[in-house]
């Protein structure tokens, strides 16, 4: 083989090499399905290597053979005119098959094929790079940070080696090495966005709050209008119980057009514990119109609004096209009428809140809200029968069992029947013998028992 010829075949091959390991590397970036801190692969075209592997000039004519199969990606072909030879590879021609099984995902021979070229060859970073690859598809973290950091000692130190290799560190859950691996990429890159998220996640996982607020702010500055650092902020907020700057970074992204439902669920949930019940409300109509709100997370929103008396937000909330008309099952639409019955009673609209919450507990018989509120209606009214009967109804709820009884306990003293008062009374406090509250009461009842009799 003439000297010219050898020199272009090996111009070829390590583009060949250089071609074929940069397919596999970013196979392995869509495996490892990495959406929060996108891994950044090695580009290894440059001529890295201080040790290059070579092919025998015995090896040119199979290469001759090789070179159309490999520029059709036909790689099992070649593969197959591989094992045909027979004489001796050298470390060239094994890298080349190791990155033909990598090729077709046959991890185990190009590891095992990898592993005979560091024997002869301990120093060549391309293998090292390769097994790295195949490590991570096999989700081997701790072998591909070996095979990688010992690609960078051989002189693998392009910026995204570091970013991979922070990323790694990730994956081990070693944070504080990632922001190491990071900064040394961004030094090296310093406008690579990429490595900038990598550093960020890096520097919350190892809890390095302030760092990674002032990293975020610098990005920040460069992208004002990037609504998910807007959001990544407002989390920053939420970790430092920053409550207020939390709703403002979180509206901004909002506004800047943040699709994260996630995004509109948290202001729903902040504007709340700011007590702005109005903007609450619209976030979960508009959370409940693409069904992205579950139902029990609206009673909880309704619980909430009527325990703060907010009984216009609420009704609002309940009069909604996003509640009207929605899907309901039985026992949902009985909630909402407790709902709606609440609203109504705290309006004085007495009737209409007996006739909902009469309507629920047909919908939910054990609806305990409902039988609550029939049976503190009916006390209050004098009707003390009714009173009574939805009590011992409502008395068969487990969770509200103690507060059933203890509402006959009323209607017993509203009758001045003491002596049914002191006896369920009693057997209330058998049940909850840590209510002081409850013993004291006994202790006045019996006064009063002593006084009448």
């Amino acid at each position: 083989m003439n000297t010219r010829s050898l020199i272009t075949f090996k111009f070829w091959l390590a583009v060949l090499l250089s071609s074929v390991h940069w397919f596999v590397l970013n196979h392995v970036v869509a495996a490892s399905n990495l959406a929060e801190v996108p891994p950044v692969l090695p580009n290894i075209s440059k001529p890295y290597l201080q040790r290059e592997v070579t092919l025998s000039a015995d090896e040119f004519p199979l290469s001759q053979r090789l070179r159309p199969l490999l520029e059709q990606g036909a790689y099992g072909q070649a593969i197959e005119e591989l094992a045909t030879y027979s004489d001796p590879k050298s470390e060239a021609l094994l890298l080349l098959e190791a990155q033909l099984h990598m090729q077709v995902q046959n991890w185990n021979k190009a590891e095992s094929t990898l592993l005979k070229v560091l024997k002869t060859m301990p120093d060549v970073m391309r293998a090292h790079l390769s097994l790295s690859a195949i490590y991570q598809v096999q989700n081997n973290v701790n072998s591909a940070k070996a095979s990688l950091i010992r690609a960078i000692s051989l002189g693998a130190t392009d910026a995204k080696h570091f970013a991979l290799l922070g990323y790694l560190h990730i994956q081990s859950n070693d944070s504080h090495a990632a922001v190491s691996a990071y900064q040394q990429a961004l030094m090296l890159a310093p406008d690579d966005n990429d490595i900038r998220q990598g550093l960020l996640f890096a520097l919350v996982n190892s809890d390095q709050v302030q760092a990674a607020d002032n990293l975020l702010s610098g990005m920040l500055a460069i992208e004002p209008g990037n609504s998910k650092l807007w959001l990544q902020r407002a989390n920053f907020a939420l970790k430092q119980d920053k409550l207020v700057d939390a709703l403002t970074h979180v509206e901004v992204a909002l506004r800047l057009g943040a699709k994260d439902l996630a995004a509109k669920q948290l202001a729903m949930q902040l504007h709340l514990q700011q007590d702005s019940y109005t903007a609450a409300s619209q976030y979960a109509q508009s959370l409940l119109q693409i069904n992205a709100l579950s139902f029990s997370e609206l009673n909880k929103l309704c619980v909430w609004l009527g325990n703060k008396q907010q009984w216009q937000v609420l009704s609002t909330l309940l009069a909604s096209e996003a509640i009207t008309k929605a899907k309901l099952g039985s026992n949902e639409r009985a909630i909402v009428m407790q709902h709606q019955a609440a609203v109504a009673k705290a309006r004085d609209k007495l009737a209409r809140a007996e006739k909902l919450w009469k309507q629920a507990i047909e919908l939910e018989s054990g609806n305990a809200e409902a039988l609550l509120g029939l049976a503190t209606l009916a006390l209050e009214q004098n009707r003390f029968a009714a009173a009574e009967l939805y009590y011992q109804r409502a008395e068969t709820i487990n969770h509200i069992n103690t507060q059933a009884r203890l509402g006959r306990v009323q209607v017993y003293l509203a009758q001045l029947d003491y002596q049914s008062a002191l006896t369920l009374l009693t057997d209330v406090v058998a049940d909850n013998p840590h209510r002081q509250d409850l013993i004291d009461n006994i202790r006045i009842i019996r006064n009063l028992l002593t006084t009448h009799s």
